[in-house]
């Protein structure tokens, strides 16, 4: 079956201001196709400049990634890229990764204990985030990058994720969140939160991430939450620092709409 493309027009990214710099942040356009291959869809992405020329070739971000770019729809320029450039990405190469060793079928199925369930716990470890770093860095890779965003995601549901490990999936929320890629980080809060509902801290890195969605109640919840388990003294400031920014910033919210 002939794959289909359709071009869904220009958008646009904002670019980030310096700190240094008082100037409004510029923006960065787009063309934007959309590629169906059988059960599969695919989004396309061309960088072009102010004269709605191309700057670079033609790559794939996902539906994460598409969220953050704006439809332009008074820009009516159409693209002269051929459709075979487009399509010519539609199968990202896949990264040579060892498979882990398979544990044989007669392997005694016996619980571990003391610090042999430490040792365990800590070559899981070891693994999940050397595999957590290599598909980290495959994001900037537009052939790796939908690979290593399905991998990342499917780390919270492993089996072999214990309580022991939830300051690993705070690390990883908190790098995914740095990399503006909130909706996969609160797949990690979550877990954090699940595995330790008695820890303040998760609950609070899940409210940030809540309001980075735009997810007030949701945030204040967790915000209080975390404000009514046993905590250090100094965190209680800061956690009541955020829910008065989220609170005013809802009422904001509720007031335009």
């Amino acid at each position: 079956m002939q794959p289909k493309v359709k071009f869904m027009g220009v958008y646009s990214t904002k670019q980030r201001k310096s700190p240094q710099r008082s100037a409004k942040p510029t923006k960065e356009y787009f063309f934007v196709w959309q590629v169906r291959d059988e059960n599969e869809t695919f989004i396309h992405v061309q960088e072009i400049d102010n004269t709605y020329t191309p700057k670079g070739k033609v790559f794939a971000i996902d539906q994460t990634t598409l969220s953050y770019f704006t439809f332009e729809p008074s820009i009516l320029a159409v693209p002269l890229t051929r459709t075979e450039e487009v399509l010519k990405i539609l199968k990202p190469k896949k990264p040579k990764i060892e498979p882990l060793p398979e544990i044989p079928e007669d392997f005694p199925d016996l619980p571990l204990i003391g610090d042999a369930a430490q040792s365990a716990a800590e070559l899981v470890e070891a693994v999940i985030r050397k595999d957590f770093e290599t598909a980290v860095q495959q994001l900037n890779d537009p052939d790796m990058r939908i690979r290593a965003l399905r991998q990342i995601k499917a780390i919270p549901d492993k089996q072999d994720i214990k309580p022991v490990h939830k300051h690993m999936l705070r690390d990883f929320a908190i790098v995914l969140r740095k990399k503006n890629l909130p909706e996969v980080a609160l797949v990690f809060a979550e877990k954090t939160v699940s595995l330790a509902p008695k820890d303040d801290h998760a609950h609070f890195n899940l409210a940030r991430i809540y309001y980075l969605l735009s997810r007030y109640r949701d945030a204040i919840e967790q915000i209080y939450t975390a404000l009514n388990l046993p905590h250090a003294p100094e965190d209680e400031p800061i956690y009541r620092k955020l829910l008065l920014r989220i609170e005013n910033e809802e009422r904001l919210h509720n007031s335009i709409r």
